[in-house]
Parts: structure tokens; sequence; C-alpha cells
């Protein structure tokens, strides 16, 4: 019984050695393709090319300081006050409004997202899904921004009591620089982990 169970320990350590080998294998085999991608990149500085997703997520959080949206309302000829919204408001409060809801919980995405990305670029755990978070996070950061823009919109709606008035929006500055944040993300994250190329000029 003892020499017959020793072969099938053995067989079982071979297998199970084998099994973490491959494994490493292809643990080894994805980051050097990840490196190779990285090294596509076209930034000089190597530090920056290796932290430009951590880099742009620091950026959108500075972004969400400036004006994200704009608001007023226009009764005929007249125009009232105009409301500047940055993004951090959108989350904690727009300061102009003093009574009822002055904030959307959409506005939590702004942060969220490049928080996450942030994040997933340095816990260890977070490694087999960067391929998803790189791509995912930026991709639901730009859809966050619409939905938060006209969760702000109706908010604003709420507070028109004259008939016939009607309420103006705008984008700011701080949407679209956050935008590009979002879009930059995800293009590198489609070159880093999913191999994608930047099409290149045709030499003429």
């Amino acid at each position: 019984t003892i020499s017959s169970a020793t072969p099938k320990m053995n067989m079982e350590s071979v297998s199970n050695a084998a099994k973490k080998a491959a494994e490493k294998l292809k643990v080894t085999a994805s980051d050097s393709e990840t490196s190779e991608n990285l090294n596509r990149i076209l930034i000089k500085n190597k530090f920056i090319r290796k932290n430009i997703m951590t880099i742009c997520a620091v950026i959108s959080i500075i972004m969400a300081f400036l004006p994200f949206a704009s608001f007023s309302v226009k009764a005929g000829d007249v125009t009232g006050n105009k409301i500047s919204v940055s993004g951090f408001e959108t989350l904690f409060g727009i300061s102009e409004i003093k009574v009822g809801s002055n904030n959307s919980i959409f506005g939590l995405i702004l942060f969220l997202v490049p928080i996450i990305i942030i994040v997933m670029n340095y816990i260890k755990p977070l490694k087999p899904f960067k391929k998803y978070i790189a791509v995912g996070a930026p991709a639901l950061g730009i859809i966050g921004e619409f939905v938060t823009f006209f969760d702000l919109r109706g908010l604003c709606k709420t507070f028109i009591q004259d008939e016939g008035a009607k309420l103006s929006s705008s984008f700011g500055i701080g949407f679209f620089l956050i935008l590009a944040s979002y879009i930059l993300i995800a293009v590198v994250g489609l070159m880093i982990y999913h191999g994608m190329e930047l099409p290149k000029k045709k030499r003429k």
C-alpha cells in the first residue's frame, strides 16, 4: 500500500509543480508584453512614461476644482445670475444653493475613478485585473461625467418657479479637461494592456 501510494504522491507533486511553473511563465510573458507595450509610448522621460496613468488620474482630480458646468435662468429678455459649479461642488454641495438638495451623488464618480486608477498601479492583488480596470474605469468616468451634468441640470430645474422661464446650461473647462484625462487614460490602458497601436503617419 505504501509503495503504491508513493508514486501517486510523486505524480501529484510533479503535476502541481508543472502547473505552478506554467502559471509563472504565463505571468512572466504577460509582464514582458506589458513592458514592451509601455516602451512604445512616445514619451522620452522614463518616469513619466511608466507612471503616465497615475499622472493623468492625479490631474483629473486637480481638474475637479475647475468650473465643471454653469447654469442660468432666462425669462423673456431677462437672464438671471449664472451659477458656476466645480467638479468638487457637484459632490460636496453648490455654495449658491442654500436650500434643498445642492449636490449630485454621481459626482462621487469624478473622484472614485482616478483613485481606482492610482490604487490599481500599486496594489499587487489587483494585477490580474489591470487590463480590465485600465479601460473600464475611465469609461465609467466618461459616462459618470455626463450623468453628473444632467443630474445637476435636473436639480437646478427644480428651483425654477416662474412659468416660461428656461434653464440654460453649458459645460465648463473642468468638464473638458477631466474628459480629456479619462480618454488619455483609456488610450494608454489599451496600448499597455491590450497592445493597441496608434495609427502611424504615412510617409509621402
